[in-house]
């Protein structure tokens, strides 16, 4: 008996992972996804979400750029976020990644291929070097980036609703999607925007 490569998302959607289709999407699996996830496998000194970091990302990158900066490993949200010394030996895990991110690319109009340019994969190197260096080496000069709050992590909702706002600047949500994010609000019991 072969195990259905299927998820299920936080708006009830159930998603055959090697077959995604743009009704499959929604920006708030993705915002809600990776609030929920940490980098680096949970190994750093404080919460940190694949959301936050792909905020930070998108800040470092021209106008032109941002929306795919915001949504460069949106795939993560339906796949996970696997470490490299992982991912680099899991051709299955590779392929349903790339097909995901091609399908939300699409979706969302940042372009047909799923590919990442050069100005964003460099904008993700820069981020991966600042994080090593504060959460590893102990560099505070990027506390702020971080820990925006006084020292006070915000919750994964707060990166969850930053991210939708910031997708939200950068393309059109449409309205059932709109509605799918105050169904979240509703279930989470927290007032919407």
């Amino acid at each position: 008996m072969t195990v259905p490569f299927e998820v299920w998302t936080i708006t009830g959607r159930k998603i055959d992972l090697m077959d995604v289709k743009p009704n499959d999407i929604s920006i708030v699996d993705i915002a809600w996804g990776l609030s929920m996830q940490n980098r680096f496998n949970g190994q750093v000194i404080k919460p940190y979400s694949v959301a936050h970091h792909s905020i930070l990302v998108a800040n470092l990158v021209d106008i032109p750029y941002k929306l795919e900066a915001l949504m460069h490993d949106a795939a993560e949200a339906y796949v996970g976020d696997l470490i490299k010394p992982i991912k680099n030996h899991c051709p299955i895990y590779i392929r349903a990644e790339k097909k995901i991110l091609k399908t939300i690319f699409k979706k969302y109009k940042i372009n047909d291929t799923g590919e990442i340019s050069e100005k964003v994969m460099w904008a993700d190197s820069v981020m991966l070097h600042k994080e090593k260096s504060y959460f590893y080496d102990g560099n505070e000069v990027y506390e702020d980036l971080f820990c925006p709050v006084d020292d006070k992590m915000p919750s994964p909702f707060y990166f969850c609703k930053r991210f939708i706002y910031l997708a939200n600047r950068w393309m059109l949500i449409s309205s059932a999607e709109k509605a799918e994010l105050a169904q979240l609000h509703k279930r989470l019991g927290v007032a919407g925007e």
